[in-house]
């Protein structure tokens, strides 16, 4: 297992703590998987650096590494079968239940 798969949580960078904050909320299958968080992570810290040299805003670079770190990943069907859960099975699962269900 290469180092990155083991790094714990106080060693990742900025994208990589933000995208499995997202990932734990959106796409809980891939929260584990330390490589693809790793890699995406990477390649937004340089299309972050990328986009400053040659001349973008801070917003823009953001931008710019937000686009990378979350590539095909808007779509959630984890979020979609929650919110299902809540809208049309309110009765028999609560609320704070659903997310355990999905």
């Amino acid at each position: 297992m290469s180092d990155k798969q083991q790094t714990p949580y106080e060693e990742m960078s900025y994208y990589g703590l933000s995208l499995l904050s997202y990932l734990h909320d959106s796409h809980p299958e891939l929260a584990a998987d330390r490589s693809f968080i790793a890699e995406r992570a990477d390649r937004a810290a340089e299309a972050y650096s990328d986009a400053i040299r040659a001349g973008s805003s801070h917003t823009e670079a953001e931008a710019a590494a937000s686009e990378e770190l979350y590539r095909r990943l808007h779509f959630s069907p984890y979020n979609t079968l929650v919110h299902i859960l809540w809208d049309e099975f309110a009765s028999a699962i609560p609320e704070e239940a659903a997310r355990a269900v999905a």
